[in-house]
């Protein structure tokens, strides 16, 4: 597979998750074209460990230089840890730990969530409200000690509600009680 292509599967994974198509296609100029870039220059077209491990180095330089700003090192930094891990692995768990997020969740809720937003009938805002809510309310049975959704029944929904319904405005219970 070439550079080009894992880069557009990155792209396409990152809607799937809920990402805006804008942000998608944000990353894939302001990351990845440079680094398929910097693979053709050296006559590769397929992914290659060293010359990113030579352009992460390029890039390296340029913030000591003050040459790039803080932010968009910190965004390539992430673009070549995702296209690292997705080369290596066909998967990217970043997307479901991206920075900020409070609802880190154990591996059986992740698979829920990443099954739940697969579907393709969710455009990319809804699938965004989706999965923020879906991590809030799993998240929030974690911290009730349900590992998993054998014992959760209507009375742990209305509990999660009420508790949605003390911390938050009238539009995001709205949202809650959607999803």
């Amino acid at each position: 597979m070439t550079i080009n292509e894992l880069s557009l599967q990155i792209v396409n994974e990152m809607q799937k998750t809920g990402y805006a198509e804008y942000t998608a296609w944000n990353a894939y100029r302001d990351c990845y074209v440079p680094i398929i870039r910097f693979h053709e220059q050296r006559g590769k077209i397929e992914f290659d460990s060293t010359l990113i491990e030579e352009y992460q180095r390029n890039v390296e330089g340029k913030i000591e230089r003050g040459e790039i700003s803080a932010e968009y090192y910190a965004r390539v930094k992430l673009g070549i840890k995702r296209l690292t891990e997705f080369h290596d692995t066909g998967r990217i768990m970043s997307f479901y730990h991206a920075k900020g997020t409070r609802f880190v969740l154990n591996n059986y809720y992740e698979k829920i969530l990443t099954e739940f937003i697969a579907d393709d009938e969710y455009n990319a805002n809804t699938r965004g409200d989706i999965t923020w809510i879906a991590r809030k309310y799993f998240a929030w049975l974690m911290g009730e000690r349900y590992e998993d959704l054998e014992n959760v029944g209507s009375t742990e929904i209305q509990r999660f509600m009420h508790h949605c319904f003390n911390h938050m405005r009238g539009s995001g219970v709205h949202n809650v009680k959607l999803t």
